[in-house]
């Protein structure tokens, strides 16, 4: 088989799998976004300003409490919203990167077999950091709890 053979069949499968994936994704993606609440969060957001908005986004992803203690309650609202929605999301991106760390491992290999240096180090830096991937969504969960407890606290004590 040509290089251009290989690649013009990778590039159809991978329109075929696109093709799939988007439409079906789309929808398990409306579903959560409902049952998580953050399609409420998000008409919530659109009243606040931009500053404000700025402040609730930095604390969720920080995993501390609000700078104004006036917004607590929002930003542990935010902050639950963000911890739910990861935690429906997370099982099914584990294994999307996991299948995506194993395809780059695999066209790594294919490549330095190939004697392309380049493209095969590429591919297996982007394996490594697929590996990787799941623990950052692990991490992000466990920020937004632990801003969504702060916040709490905030609120309560104001």
């Amino acid at each position: 088989m040509h290089g251009w053979q290989f690649w013009a069949i990778y590039l159809v499968v991978m329109a075929v799998v696109i093709a799939i994936v988007i439409p079906v994704n789309r929808r398990i993606w409306r579903r959560q976004r409902t049952e998580s609440g953050l399609n409420d969060w998000v008409a919530t957001a659109s009243t606040l300003s931009w500053r404000d908005r700025w402040r609730l986004a930095w604390s969720t992803t920080t995993g501390r409490a609000v700078s104004d203690p006036s917004l607590a309650a929002l930003a542990a609202r935010r902050a639950t919203v963000a911890q739910d929605m990861l935690g429906r999301v997370r099982p099914r991106l584990k294994w999307i990167w996991i299948g995506l760390g194993l395809l780059w491992l695999a066209e790594g290999v294919f490549n330095l077999l190939d004697q392309q240096w380049f493209l095969g180090t590429l591919f297996l830096i982007l394996a490594a950091g697929a590996a990787f991937m799941p623990q950052l969504a692990h991490w992000d969960a466990r920020r937004a709890g632990r801003s969504a407890e702060a916040n709490r606290r905030l609120a309560d004590r104001t």
